[in-house]
């Protein structure tokens, strides 16, 4: 008699249980933490400024052709302690003109520099004041927007107080820097006559010559009548 075969029935598998969500959430956040941490960490590295401040003391109107009353100071910028021996390197900056080299200087004990600083006999206009300086704390570039004038005074005569119908007038200027009294050399004068009505009978323009002189002739008319002066 044969024997009727044997069959083993197999247990079904047992299923893996899964993962706690809150495990794997609490497992994200920490890695999102610590990356979070180092993008910090990189970001204060770059963008944190380094301990040194440079600060631009004064007007912001400036004089041409004169030393101008701009202070700068370098200090620390954690303490307020000045900062001596920094390298300052000053330059202008203009439309026309592109770049000046005001020249370079070294602060002393107090944080800023001793020497007087001054402006070339430059065009009047608007300019960029540059600061540059270095130290062994970091380095900072500071620009600053300047209006560079011309102070200026003219001394105006003629050949002689009264004049008849018919003579000339000879006018003379001469135009000085206000705070050095250095002449303008090439600069444009307009000397002007107006009678008593108003009206503009001469009008000329002359550049002044390398002592800052410019003159003029006019010629008065056969009508007897007072003419005013002006420049």
């Amino acid at each position: 008699m044969n024997a009727l075969p044997q069959t083993t029935a197999s247990s079904p598998a047992t299923p893996a249980h899964p993962r706690n969500p809150i495990i794997k959430i609490a497992i994200l956040m920490g890695l999102l933490a610590a990356v979070s941490v180092v993008v910090y960490s990189i970001y204060i590295a770059v963008h944190e400024p380094d301990p040194q401040e440079t600060v631009i003391l004064g007007q912001t109107k400036m004089v041409a052709g004169s030393p101008t009353g701009v202070r700068i100071l370098v200090r620390n910028r954690q303490t307020g302690r000045p900062i001596q021996g920094a390298m300052i390197v000053l330059t202008l900056s203009g439309k026309t003109n592109g770049l000046i080299q005001l020249g370079s200087f070294t602060t002393d004990a107090s944080g800023s520099t001793a020497e007087a600083i001054n402006f070339p006999a430059i065009p009047p206009g608007d300019y960029e004041f540059i600061v540059d300086a270095t130290s062994s704390l970091g380095r900072d570039h500071v620009v600053k927007k300047v209006e560079i004038q011309q102070s200026s005074r003219v001394l105006l005569s003629s050949d002689k107080p009264i004049y008849q119908p018919g003579q000339t007038i000879h006018v003379r200027s001469l135009m000085l820097n206000a705070r050095t009294d250095k002449p303008f050399a090439g600069e444009v004068i307009t000397f002007e006559v107006s009678d008593p009505k108003g009206n503009k009978v001469f009008k000329e323009a002359r550049k002044t010559s390398g002592f800052g002189i410019a003159s003029a002739d006019f010629v008065l008319g056969s009508v007897n009548t007072n003419a005013m002066l002006r420049r």
